[in-house]
């Protein structure tokens, strides 16, 4: 990921240890833009704000997973959702591809690659097919 990555991202897990993790992966991909919430409805009360990406921890709210995403697309239509869950989250993942979510990463040893993998072909798609610097 080249240095000044752009998009505004906004991250919520309600897990303190992994967002510390996630904020210092944005820092050093070069992200400035980018704020974390342990829950959705603190995310959502800074919806104003445009994120373009919005990665979110299925287990946070598992029980409204794909209803959050609903209307976050309602809200939000043109931003890109990823999900991210532990090991065991292979069939969120289907249903919330299936649902809209750009992406959905398993946090496992592999995340940061995979969270990085993702954000770069979020930039890539915002460069070349909508023309966007």
């Amino acid at each position: 990921m080249q240095e000044g990555y752009s998009q505004k991202i906004f991250l919520v897990d309600d897990d303190l240890f992994s967002r510390a993790i996630h904020e210092q992966h944005f820092r050093n991909m070069g992200c400035t833009r980018y704020h974390s919430f342990s829950t959705i409805v603190e995310a959502i009360s800074r919806f104003d704000e445009k994120p373009d990406i919005l990665i979110l921890d299925y287990r946070t709210h598992p029980e409204r997973g794909l209803k959050i995403l609903s209307a976050i697309r309602k809200v939000l239509p043109h931003a890109y959702i990823v999900f991210m869950t532990g090991p065991s989250g292979i069939l969120e993942s289907l249903f919330s591809l299936k649902e809209g979510a750009f992406a959905y990463v398993i946090k496992d040893k592999t995340y940061p690659q995979q969270l990085s993998a993702v954000l770069h072909q979020i930039d890539l798609m915002e460069k070349i097919v909508y023309k966007k610097p």
